[in-house]
């Protein structure tokens, strides 16, 4: 299954954080290290999945060429696109791609589940 067909939308900056959306409602992620979401992103994910297991242990890292083309489009180097999927059961198709390191890929994928979850997080 590809990421790809829902094409680029306008991104939005706010609070050190770059979002931009690709494919079919696949957040990406600038984050910087001085922004106030940098140092609560762990938590969030793990809230946003109901988990007390490390942040980074609720994702993993996947390949997504349609995706991938969609973020170089955006001047995105390949080095820079860390692309993951969550791990969880059922939620294994909600990727997201973080552009600045781990806590941009936690950011991303609570934004994913955000958008991709129909009834309200705890």
């Amino acid at each position: 299954e590809g990421g790809g067909g829902g094409g680029v939308r306008p991104k939005v900056d706010l609070k050190g954080v770059s979002l931009d959306v690709v494919g079919n409602g696949i957040p990406v992620v600038t984050m910087d290290a001085t922004s106030p979401l940098h140092e609560n992103a762990s938590w969030m994910l793990q809230t946003a999945l109901d988990s007390v297991n490390k942040a980074d242990s609720l994702y993993e890292y996947c390949q997504d060429a349609a995706v991938e083309l969609e973020c170089r489009r955006l001047g995105l180097s390949s080095e820079e696109i860390a692309l993951v999927r969550v791990k969880q059961e059922g939620l294994q198709d909600v990727k997201a791609v973080g552009t600045t390191g781990k806590r941009s890929v936690m950011l991303a994928v609570t934004i994913a589940l955000l958008m991709h979850t129909e009834t309200p997080m705890k």
